[in-house]
């Protein structure tokens, strides 16, 4: 029988996080009519099942949940997951440009709360082992702050922590969708024609400074002169660091 590490968490298998999460998804994305994704078609390669929304002809939002397939779930640190929100020629989810995860689409109110959930959550967390602690102190168990153009997932250890993140779902996500679909909306002409092709941090920086009220950093920069010491100067707003 193998022995469990000094301090571990109790192992949270990704069909546990599935069964929680996923009828928390729905309540939370049935206020706009979102139904299910059908399986993948033949010509593309498995894609996870999510939702999808029709908004103009063969453009579609589709909503997946994704699960840090990278990293896992370790029995220091947790795991963590996010969702993703895809505006797509297909109701299943393409891997388009136009895309954002739930973190920047989230109003004030509710990124403060997601942040009290996350500080909870790595507070939690069991003593590790000091070579652990020594390496990764810093990304897995210090007190998280963040800035509102990190993209962040939403940790958790122990199945309590997940349904604890289903609730929060059910309250954050019909306004999440929405800012999404507005602006998926605004990006998306009468024949379903994308009227705006821009990577997803520019999606994401529209959807940042429109609806959570967020304001881009001011950066001025003199350019380097060859042959000498360079010189820049960065201002940064510190009101922009999530507390």
């Amino acid at each position: 029988m193998e022995r469990e590490p000094t301090g571990a968490l109790a192992l949270v298998r990704w069909e546990e996080v599935h069964k929680v999460l996923r009828p928390a998804i729905e309540d939370g994305l049935r206020a706009h009519g979102f139904d299910r994704t059908a399986a993948t078609p033949k010509d593309l390669s498995q894609r996870p099942r999510g939702w999808w929304l029709e908004i103009a002809e063969n453009r579609f939002v589709v909503v997946s949940l994704q699960l840090d397939s990278k990293g896992g779930f370790s029995r220091h640190w947790g795991g963590r997951f996010t969702l993703d929100f895809e505006l797509s020629s297909r109701p299943v989810p393409i891997t388009s440009r136009q895309s954002a995860h739930l973190w920047k689409l989230l109003g004030r109110t509710h990124r403060k709360s997601a942040l009290e959930i996350q500080r909870r959550v790595v507070s939690s967390l069991p003593d590790p082992p000091e070579l652990i602690r020594r390496n990764f102190y810093g990304a897995r168990f210090a007190p998280p702050r963040y800035w509102p153009w990190e993209d962040v997932w939403l940790r958790y250890g122990s199945l309590e922590d997940v349904q604890i993140w289903a609730t929060f779902l059910r309250q954050s996500l019909p306004s999440a969708a929405k800012r999404f679909l507005t602006s998926a909306r605004k990006k998306t002409g009468p024949a379903g024609q994308v009227m705006q092709r821009r990577g997803p941090r520019d999606s994401s920086r529209d959807v940042m400074e429109r609806e959570t009220g967020f304001q881009p950093a001011t950066s001025t920069f003199f350019p380097p002169i060859w042959g000498s010491c360079a010189v820049a100067r960065i201002q940064v707003t510190s009101s922009f660091l999530v507390r």
